[in-house]
């Protein structure tokens, strides 16, 4: 009995990562629209355009000063669009652009986490045209590597300016969250550190940062964005109590080959 156990053992870790291969996806596209008057109203739509359901579909708002978990889709199937819709109340903001970052956080049937993001922009009284030009290279992932950003400050007169890079549950960052100075016409090169942690391999992910900074009582929130290939899985997921089941198939199997 136990060189079956092991043998069981032996076959169920050659069978996992075929099966890994083989499984079916979830793809969340994300619509949204925000408009400012009297209060912030935000609009989504979630499709499943993947061929295995979303659970717990949880979207999430984050801004400046904003923070805000929406309400819970138990099950999104393919093909099925999740609709949802937010109002919050803003203390009296600077007129300008401003960028949110949308999170949504789902998980497979496995209860596996995963997430996806997204930005959306709206403006307050008067649009702020951008100040900073931004050159951003897509970049090829292996393990962990820097994602680089130019920015040239277009001004005359220096700029403080705040950086934020939102990932996905599938990539990390220290230095998420930069502050940096743009003298008058300067130009800097912002690096944030990003590592693989459970991304496949040739997976791609259309990031962006979002800077936040204000000129003359105007508040500005340009997005730049750029394309991260990962070319080198991240750690694996681990063992899953799910693969109980499949183990205990094994041995059967086994078993009755009286092996």
């Amino acid at each position: 009995m136990p060189f079956r156990i092991l043998l069981a053992w032996l076959v169920f870790l050659a069978l996992q990562p075929l099966a890994d291969a083989a499984a079916s996806s979830i793809s969340l596209k994300i619509q949204s629209r925000a408009t400012f008057g009297q209060n912030l109203q935000v609009s989504l739509q979630i499709t499943n355009e993947g061929d295995e359901s979303a659970f717990s579909v949880t979207p999430e708002i984050q801004g400046e000063g904003i923070s805000r978990l929406l309400a819970v889709k138990d099950e999104l199937k393919p093909g099925q669009t999740y609709e949802v819709e937010e109002i919050l109340a803003l203390n009296s903001p600077a007129p300008g652009t401003y960028a949110l970052r949308l999170i949504m956080h789902y998980a497979d049937a496995n209860h596996y986490p995963f997430s996806a993001v997204a930005p959306v922009s709206y403006v307050v009284g008067k649009e702020s045209p951008s100040q900073i030009a931004v050159i951003a290279k897509n970049t090829e992932l292996p393990g962990e590597g820097p994602i680089k950003f130019m920015l040239k400050n277009l001004r005359r007169s220096p700029l403080a300016v705040k950086v934020t890079l939102p990932l996905p549950k599938a990539l990390t960052c220290g230095n998420a969250v930069q502050k940096l100075r743009l003298n008058p016409g300067g130009v800097k090169i912002l690096t944030f550190d990003v590592r693989n942690v459970t991304g496949l391999e040739n997976s791609v992910y259309a990031l962006f940062a979002v800077l936040d900074y204000e000129t003359d009582g105007m508040h500005h929130s340009d997005i730049a964005n750029v394309v991260v290939k990962l070319t080198r899985a991240g750690k694996p997921r681990g063992f899953s109590v799910y693969w109980i089941p499949v183990f205990l198939f094994c041995l059967a199997i086994l078993y009755r080959l009286r092996i």
